[in-house]
């Protein structure tokens, strides 16, 4: 991003619209773009692994991890490690990345158990 001017990446708008063509662009966006609930949850819907270049505090708060990996189970690879550990998440990551049950339950007889 270096060829364009300066200013965008501190461009609401635009930064939203880019994020939702190619989520890791997140990582161009100013600070307070990244701290940006709405800004993240378009990049992870576009692709999980934009959440690594969210601000710290988003992948650390609870709230925020659940309603990302509600968008995309994947995302919890890269939110805090704590939330893998967390079964309300663990289990709505399962459910809308069905892969992630591989990962988050790697006997069949845990990941039957997360699905119901």
């Amino acid at each position: 991003m270096a060829s364009i001017p300066k200013d965008l990446p501190r461009s609401r708008s635009f930064m939203l619209r880019v994020v939702g063509i190619w989520g890791p662009a997140l990582k161009y966006a100013d600070e307070p773009l990244r701290a940006d609930p709405e800004m993240v949850l378009t990049a992870v819907q576009q692709r999980p692994m934009a959440l690594r270049f969210a601000a710290d505090a988003l992948k650390r708060d609870r709230r925020f991890v659940l309603d990302a990996v509600q968008v995309n189970g994947f995302a919890l690879e890269y939110a805090d490690p704590k939330f893998k550990l967390d079964e309300e998440i663990a289990v709505a990551a399962s459910r809308t990345s069905p892969k992630m049950q591989q990962v988050l339950f790697p006997t069949p007889n845990d990941a039957e158990e997360a699905a119901r």
